[in-house]
């Protein structure tokens, strides 16, 4: 639950969320008559499922806008309507595979996007995320751990299988569900070593997904690390919805498909009852699968129609895009020639706005780091040692979900201080930064996230790697080898230097990861101030052309189109 505290900083940053973050309770969700529950509370000016429409529909304005912009000679303001185009297409709804070794769920993804994208039989586990999404183009890079991009092809498969080090693959697939749905889908490491290197990246993206698979096998259905990592990582968190897909099912006799489903969901819903089961394959002995693949795309596609992602998308490109046509209608106007003009705009002054924003976000970093490193996570973890019946096991098998859960429950009191400094980074962002252009816009749509997702990216998805981190180092220090004896007992100084240590550097690893992700967010934001600021000085400095009425009356068609959505 969010803290009391953080719901002034919320309903300010996002004023949409007055309208049902508040007490003592919450509206009913609003009823939309269909199959699909809305996964969004914001009230928008967007009827729900018609954003992906609403999108399609905005690409074609910014392409129109655009040619008129590069017919008046305003390449600013034309790369503006440009970059907003390329906006509609991004995704918005995220979906992350899950699921042990050898459960199928690579299968199901190459079934599911119809191409033999990723490798199924070669390898036991691969040490990558691979994100899959929708383009004009086929396009395959890969992240290195030290933010590098690199080209990446098929070839590259082998390499990632003798690699010790986590990448992230991205591939942009020219796949018409893909593009029209807006769907990106992640597949992740097998979920068998929860404390292992790739844990926390793995936790990461379940902090940033909107949809939730993990894949179950037919034949070893919901084994005990799966139940665990259900009950540690998947229930509480922020993630709107949760299936479990049944996969292996063409390798059980046909008569008994449907015996095996009953006892697997049985099995599911004893340690996780809330989410639906559904089936990789026909139940049926003269069953359809494809007919199972159009069903599930039809799902995920529905759900990203409904998803908050792709409604606050919808109103930033709207709100932005209204902003740069009232800028192409200002530079066709005849009496603004006889305004005095603005100051130029020196190129020096972006690296003194640039200065400054960075100085305010150090100012908040450090601020947050000291927030940080007074939690006690010692107390917490020596609480759960010790309810454990205080064995030195409890440091192998519970030490990596005790420091997760306690992380996971301290980020959620860091977001009030987050989101303070946020929004006062961001106020002076629009006044000192882009000035005239700016428009009365809430942070989140300057941001196009969700307020919690927004949130979970800042805190929620550090916690997860900060504790990877951590347990690495126990791991190193601590539990070398299969024998227990290094192991201290509880109560011992050196079970009190053990907590101590893994607490100091989760901590520390915490606080500047949320310090890179934060520095990553400022420097798009200052980047899109920037390009208005541009847009704008070059709307009021613009001389007056032939056509400028022609294209001023059109701009404001568009407007007026926009208005009626």
């Amino acid at each position: 639950m969010l803290p009391v505290e953080a719901y002034s900083y919320y309903q300010e940053a996002f004023p949409s969320c007055a309208t049902w973050l508040s007490l003592p309770e919450d509206p009913e969700p609003l009823d939309t008559g269909e199959t699909y529950p809305v996964l969004t509370k914001a009230s928008t000016s967007i009827e729900p499922g018609k954003a992906l429409a609403r999108l399609s529909a905005l690409r074609e304005w910014a392409a129109e806008a655009e040619a008129l912009a590069r017919q008046c000679g305003l390449p600013h303001i034309s790369n503006q309507f440009h970059q907003l185009g390329l906006r509609t297409r991004q995704p918005v709804l995220t979906t992350a595979f899950l699921g042990e070794r050898k459960r199928g769920k690579t299968t199901v993804i190459n079934r599911l996007i119809d191409a033999d994208v990723l490798p199924v039989s070669s390898f036991d586990t691969l040490p990558a995320i691979t994100s899959i999404s929708g383009g004009q183009t086929l396009d395959m890079t890969y992240q290195e751990t030290d933010g590098t991009i690199r080209p990446f092809s098929p070839q590259h498969w082998d390499d990632l299988q003798s690699s010790d080090a986590l990448v992230s693959v991205r591939i942009v697939l020219p796949n018409v569900w893909l593009m029209e749905s807006r769907i990106e889908i992640v597949d992740t490491p097998g979920i068998g070593d929860l404390s292992g290197p790739t844990a926390g990246q793995v936790f990461d993206i379940l902090g940033q997904c909107d949809v939730a698979i993990l894949t179950v096998s037919a034949v070893s259905p919901f084994s005990l690390t799966e139940a665990a990592f259900v009950q540690h990582e998947l229930v509480g968190r922020r993630i709107p919805r949760i299936f479990v897909l049944l996969t292996n099912l063409d390798r059980v006799e046909e008569g008994q498909r449907q015996t095996v489903f009953r006892v697997a969901v049985n099995r599911i819903h004893q340690s996780f009852p809330q989410p639906a089961v559904l089936a990789a394959h026909s139940l049926e002995a003269d069953g359809d699968n494809d007919s199972i693949l159009k069903g599930l795309r039809e799902q995920f596609t529905t759900l990203a129609a409904y998803s908050e992602r792709a409604v606050l998308l919808a109103e930033q490109i709207e709100a932005m895009l209204t902003t740069q046509l009232d800028n192409l209608i200002a530079s066709r106007e005849a009496s603004r020639v006889a305004e005095v003009l603005p100051v130029p705009i020196d190129s020096a002054d972006r690296g003194e706005y640039e200065a400054q924003f960075d100085a305010r976000r150090e100012t908040s970093d450090q601020a947050f780091a000291e927030i940080v490193m007074q939690s006690d996570l010692v107390k917490l973890m020596a609480k759960d040692w010790q309810h454990s019946g205080r064995t030195s096991a409890w440091v192998k098998s519970e030490l990596s979900f005790s420091l997760h859960r306690a992380l996971a429950a301290f980020s959620v009191t860091y977001q009030a201080p987050i989101l303070e400094g946020v929004v006062a980074d961001v106020r002076w962002l629009e006044s000192v930064v882009s000035g005239s252009a700016v428009t009365d816009v809430s942070v989140s749509l300057k941001i196009g996230q969700p307020a919690d997702m927004v949130v979970s990216y800042l805190t929620s998805g550090p916690s997860a790697i900060a504790a990877g981190i951590s347990m690495n180092n126990v791991g190193r220090n601590w539990l070398k080898g299969d024998s227990s004896e290094a192991v201290p007992g509880y109560g011992t100084p050196e079970a009190a230097v053990l907590l101590r240590n893994t607490a100091e550097i989760a901590l520390q690893e915490y606080s500047r990861q949320v310090a890179r992700r934060r520095h990553a967010l400022y420097r798009q934001l200052f980047a899109q101030a920037w390009d208005e600021r541009l847009a704008w000085y070059e709307a009021q400095a613009a001389p007056p052309s032939q056509d400028g009425q022609t294209v001023a009356a059109r701009a404001d068609e568009i407007k007026q189109q926009l208005e009626k959505g």
